[in-house]
Protein backbone atom coordinates (compact mmCIF):
# COMPACT_ATOMS: atom_id res chain seq x y z
CA UNK A 1 0.00 0.00 0.00
CA UNK A 2 1.19 3.07 -1.10
CA UNK A 3 -0.32 6.52 0.22
CA UNK A 4 0.82 9.87 -1.19
CA UNK A 5 -0.10 13.16 0.78
CA UNK A 6 -1.44 15.32 -1.74
CA UNK A 7 0.32 18.83 -0.06
CA UNK A 8 3.69 20.34 -0.71
CA UNK A 9 5.22 18.44 1.80
CA UNK A 10 5.04 15.64 -0.88
CA UNK A 11 4.91 12.94 1.69
CA UNK A 12 5.19 9.50 1.06
CA UNK A 13 3.99 6.66 3.89
CA UNK A 14 4.95 2.92 2.37
CA UNK A 15 3.38 -0.13 4.41
CA UNK A 16 4.03 -3.77 3.29
CA UNK A 17 4.93 -7.25 5.25
CA UNK A 18 8.37 -5.70 6.65
CA UNK A 19 6.64 -2.50 8.19
CA UNK A 20 5.64 0.77 7.83
CA UNK A 21 7.60 3.63 6.68
CA UNK A 22 7.23 7.56 5.68
CA UNK A 23 7.14 10.89 6.67
CA UNK A 24 5.26 13.42 8.61
CA UNK A 25 1.64 13.52 7.33
CA UNK A 26 0.03 16.95 7.81
CA UNK A 27 -3.06 16.63 10.44
CA UNK A 28 -5.98 19.42 8.96
CA UNK A 29 -7.46 19.44 6.31
CA UNK A 30 -6.38 23.07 5.50
CA UNK A 31 -2.72 21.87 5.79
CA UNK A 32 -3.68 18.77 3.20
CA UNK A 33 -5.92 20.20 0.87
CA UNK A 34 -5.06 23.80 0.48
CA UNK A 35 -6.68 24.61 -2.72
CA UNK A 36 -10.04 22.66 -2.33
CA UNK A 37 -10.59 24.45 1.45
CA UNK A 38 -9.98 27.57 -0.13
CA UNK A 39 -12.63 26.70 -2.97
CA UNK A 40 -15.30 25.57 -0.05
CA UNK A 41 -14.81 28.76 1.42
CA UNK A 42 -15.53 30.76 -1.58
CA UNK A 43 -18.57 28.83 -2.46
CA UNK A 44 -19.83 28.87 1.62
CA UNK A 45 -19.53 33.05 0.87
CA UNK A 46 -20.94 32.84 -2.56
CA UNK A 47 -23.91 31.04 -1.12
CA UNK A 48 -24.09 33.05 2.61
CA UNK A 49 -23.81 36.61 0.78
CA UNK A 50 -25.11 36.06 -2.66
CA UNK A 51 -27.90 32.96 -2.42
CA UNK A 52 -26.32 30.93 -4.22
CA UNK A 53 -27.77 27.18 -4.09
CA UNK A 54 -25.84 24.70 -1.57
CA UNK A 55 -23.45 21.97 -3.71
CA UNK A 56 -23.95 19.70 -0.68
CA UNK A 57 -27.57 19.01 0.75
CA UNK A 58 -28.34 19.20 4.73
CA UNK A 59 -29.30 15.33 3.75
CA UNK A 60 -25.83 14.63 2.34
CA UNK A 61 -23.95 15.94 5.15
CA UNK A 62 -25.73 14.13 7.99
CA UNK A 63 -25.26 11.05 6.06
CA UNK A 64 -21.82 11.47 5.73
CA UNK A 65 -21.55 12.26 9.55
CA UNK A 66 -23.72 8.80 10.11
CA UNK A 67 -21.56 7.15 8.29
CA UNK A 68 -18.50 8.85 10.21
CA UNK A 69 -20.66 7.64 13.95
CA UNK A 70 -21.30 4.05 11.96
CA UNK A 71 -17.12 4.18 11.68
CA UNK A 72 -16.39 4.91 15.19
CA UNK A 73 -19.09 2.61 16.61
CA UNK A 74 -17.73 -0.17 14.94
CA UNK A 75 -14.15 0.84 15.70
CA UNK A 76 -15.83 1.30 19.30
CA UNK A 77 -17.62 -2.40 19.36
CA UNK A 78 -15.48 -4.33 16.51
CA UNK A 79 -18.78 -5.69 15.15
CA UNK A 80 -19.76 -4.85 11.50
CA UNK A 81 -22.44 -2.02 10.97
CA UNK A 82 -25.47 -2.57 8.96
CA UNK A 83 -25.27 1.08 7.67
CA UNK A 84 -28.77 1.39 6.40
CA UNK A 85 -29.91 -0.15 10.49
CA UNK A 86 -28.03 2.14 11.61
CA UNK A 87 -28.57 5.52 9.85
CA UNK A 88 -32.18 4.63 9.12
CA UNK A 89 -33.74 5.65 12.32
CA UNK A 90 -31.62 8.46 12.64
CA UNK A 91 -32.88 9.53 8.88
CA UNK A 92 -36.51 9.39 10.08
CA UNK A 93 -36.13 11.50 13.14
CA UNK A 94 -34.44 14.29 11.01
CA UNK A 95 -37.59 13.98 8.75
CA UNK A 96 -35.65 12.26 5.55
CA UNK A 97 -36.51 8.75 3.86
CA UNK A 98 -33.70 6.36 2.80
Amino acid sequence: MVLNNPSTSAVVFQADRAGAKGGVVDESFPQRYAQAYANQMDHFLDVCMFGAKEKVSFKHSLLVNLLADAGLESKKTGAFIDFKKFALPKLKAAGFSW
